[in-house]
C-alpha cells in the first residue's frame, strides 16, 4: 500500500525484485483431514494465489505452487493451478457430505496475515472446511506446532544460501529443522530416496533431474501448501540513479545524485 502511495508522487519511483522470502501454509499431515493427500490437493486448488497477491500484495509478490524460493538455483517453475471444481471434488471424496472444524493459526505480530487468513478461510469454506482463524503470540504458536496441537499454520522461511538440498531438506525430510518444528508428518518414499541419493551425486545435471523430480512430487502431494515468493521493495527519489533493488537489499556503490536539470 505504502509502495502505491509513494508511486503518486512524481517525484519518487518504485522498483522491485526478487526475494528470498517464501510464504506458505504448514498443513498437519498426521490428523485428519490433511493425512489424506487428497485433501491436501484440494486446499491447493482452492487457493486462488493470484487473487490473493493482486488483492492484499498489490501485485508485489510473485504465486507460486512450489516451496522453494525462486531465487534458488535448482527452482522449478510449475503452472498455477486453481480449480474450485476439482477441489470440492477432492474435498468430498475425504469428508463424504459432511463438514470439517480446522483450526489456522496465524502470528498475530504480522497485520495482513489477518485478512490473508480471512480470504483463504473463504475459499477453503467453499470445500467442507470450517476455518477457525487463531491469532497467537509467537513462541506460543510455535510450541503448538512442534507439538503437532494445529491443522494449518501460516509460516515463511527465507534462504540462508541458494543450496535447494538445505531448503527442501528442511521442508520435507524428517530430519529436517521445519519438518520437525512444523511436526509435518509428510512421508513418502521416493523423495526420501531421491534426497538421499542427491547427497552423493556429483553431476550437476543428474542432481538438476533429482531437484525437478523432489519439486514435482511435492507439488503433487502438497504436504506444504506454497502461496506466493516475497519481493524486495524499494522506493526512492528519482534523482538518484541506479538505484536498484538486488535480492538482498540494495548496492549503493553504484548510486549517483543527478544533476537538478537532468
Amino acid at each position: 500500500f505504502l509502495a502505491d502511495e509513494i508511486k503518486q508522487d512524481k517525484r519518487f519511483a518504485v522498483a522491485s525484485n526478487k526475494s528470498t522470502m517464501i510464504r506458505y501454509l504448514a498443513l498437519n499431515n498426521g490428523r485428519f483431514p490433511f493425512n489424506d493427500v487428497r485433501m491436501r490437493q484440494a486446499v491447493s486448488l482452492a487457493i486462488d494465489r493470484k487473487n490473493l497477491v493482486d488483492a492484499l500484495y498489490m501485485g508485489y509478490a510473485e504465486p507460486t505452487m512450489n516451496v522453494l524460493n525462486y531465487t534458488s538455483p535448482g527452482y522449478k517453475e510449475f503452472p498455477l493451478e486453481h480449480n474450485l471444481a476439482k477441489a470440492k471434488q477432492l474435498a468430498h471424496e475425504v469428508l463424504g457430505d459432511k463438514r470439517c472444524d480446522v483450526t489456522y493459526c496465524i502470528n498475530g505480530a504480522e497485520p495482513l496475515q489477518k485478512g490473508e487468513a480471512e480470504l483463504i478461510a473463504y475459499w477453503l469454506g467453499k470445500i467442507g472446511l470450517n476455518v477457525h482463524i487463531q491469532s497467537l503470540e509467537y513462541a506460543t504458536r510455535a510450541k503448538m506446532l512442534r507439538k503437532g496441537d494445529y491443522d494449518i499454520a501460516r509460516l515463511q522461511k527465507g534462504l540462508a544460501n541458494g543450496d535447494p538440498y538445505e531448503v527442501l531438506n528442511s521442508f520435507l525430510m524428517p530430519t529436517g529443522s521445519i519438518y520437525i518444528s512444523s511436526h509435518t508428518g509428510y512421508q513418502n518414499k521416493e523423495l526420501q530416496g531421491l534426497m538421499q541419493e542427491v547427497k552423493h551425486t556429483v553431476d550437476e545435471k543428474e542432481r538438476q533431474r533429482i531437484f525437478d523430480r523432489v519439486q514435482e512430487i511435492a507439488v503433487e502431494e502438497e504436504p506444504l501448501v506454497a502461496l506466493f515468493n516475497d519481493m524486495n521493495i524499494v522506493a526512492y527519489n528519482k534523482r538518484l540513479k541506479n538505484y536498484k533493488p538486488l535480492i538482498y537489499g540494495v548496492d549503493l556503490s553504484k548510486v549517483e545524485l543527478a544533476e537538478e536539470n537532468d
